[in-house]
Parts: C-alpha cells; sequence; structure tokens
C-alpha cells in the first residue's frame, strides 16, 4: 500500500495516494475547469468523483466510481477533494489551499473573506 493521508468516505477510512502523472495529466483540465464558486454542477461532481478514485485506486484497484460517489457527500466534498489535491501537491495538503488553488470561494480580485461559522443563506 502506498503512503497517503486518510480519508473517510461513508464508513469506510481510506489511505489516499497521489495522483499517478498519468492520472495528473488526463485529470487537470478538467480540474482547472472546476466551478469558482456556489454549488457544483454536474460536470464538477463528475470531476470531483474521478479525481477521487484514480487517487484511491492506487491502493484499492478494485475501488469503483459508484462507491467512491456513494461515499463523498455535501459534508466531505471539499475535504475529498483537498486531501488528493495536496497529496499530489496541487495544494498545500487541506481543503481550504485546495479550494483556494481552484480558487473557488475567491472574488474576482483574487481575494477571498473568511466563511462565516455556521449556516449560510444565498
Amino acid at each position: 500500500m502506498l503512503d497517503g493521508q486518510k480519508l473517510k468516505l461513508g464508513e469506510t477510512e481510506y489511505v489516499v495516494p497521489p495522483l499517478n502523472l498519468k492520472a495528473m495529466r488526463r485529470l487537470l483540465p478538467a480540474i482547472s475547469k472546476l466551478k469558482p464558486v456556489g454549488l457544483p454542477s454536474d460536470e464538477d461532481i463528475s470531476t470531483i468523483v474521478e479525481v477521487v478514485r484514480s487517487a484511491l485506486v492506487r491502493n484499492y484497484p478494485d475501488i469503483t466510481l459508484e462507491t467512491v460517489e456513494e461515499g463523498i457527500d455535501m459534508g466531505n466534498l471539499t475535504a475529498a477533494l483537498g486531501v488528493v489535491l495536496g497529496q499530489s501537491g496541487l495544494a498545500q495538503g487541506n481543503a481550504a489551499a485546495a479550494m483556494m488553488s481552484l480558487s473557488i470561494g475567491a472574488s474576482s480580485t483574487g481575494t477571498s473573506s473568511p466563511l462565516p461559522d455556521g449556516p449560510t443563506t444565498m
């Protein structure tokens, strides 16, 4: 098993290694197109599931897209993507840095405000 960071999807805890270069090359164009703010689109969700699966398959060869998709929810979506991107050198190893590296939540000026504690409405 390759070294990595632990990530819980559903009831199962996985060790997430970095993406290999083949997966990185294939996925980087889609990662760079992730929508910067708001709810993820169907395309964003598909990209995130594929990114997470592409990392996990290195340690869990039988893991399916369906298993990953069922394990990711709106509560761990940012963390799941952040773990993979952080392990792969595309972020500082945490979800906030990963999302900032993708400009998710950043304004058009390139700065962002801290998120308030608790639920928010739009």
